[in-house]
């Protein structure tokens, strides 16, 4: 068995205001790794049904430069950034 990394959303904007979907369901993925390559400010991510907000219940935070790997996570995913505006980029493994 191999392992596939799709790249789905390099580099999708984010805001401080809006959240925004950075990769939708797939009951076919194995894992996700979401990064935040912005040098500075955190983005927030929660999975769709959950608004991703600072300290908030179901919310995720990545610092700048840092990323965060999800197994078993065929949800999408949804993403804001703590201040002003940025980018996000997600890898997705398939089977």
């Amino acid at each position: 068995m191999s392992t596939t990394i799709t790249p789905q959303a390099a580099g999708t904007a984010l805001s401080a205001v809006t959240p925004a979907q950075i990769i939708g369901p797939n009951l076919s993925r194995t894992a996700l790794l979401i990064h935040n390559p912005n040098s500075t400010g955190a983005i927030w991510i929660a999975p769709l049904g959950t608004t991703p907000a600072a300290n908030a219940g179901g919310s995720f935070m990545i610092v700048a430069g840092a990323d965060r790997l999800f197994t078993d996570t065929t949800c999408g995913w949804s993403a804001v950034m703590s201040t002003g505006s940025g980018f996000a980029s997600v890898l997705e493994f398939l089977p």
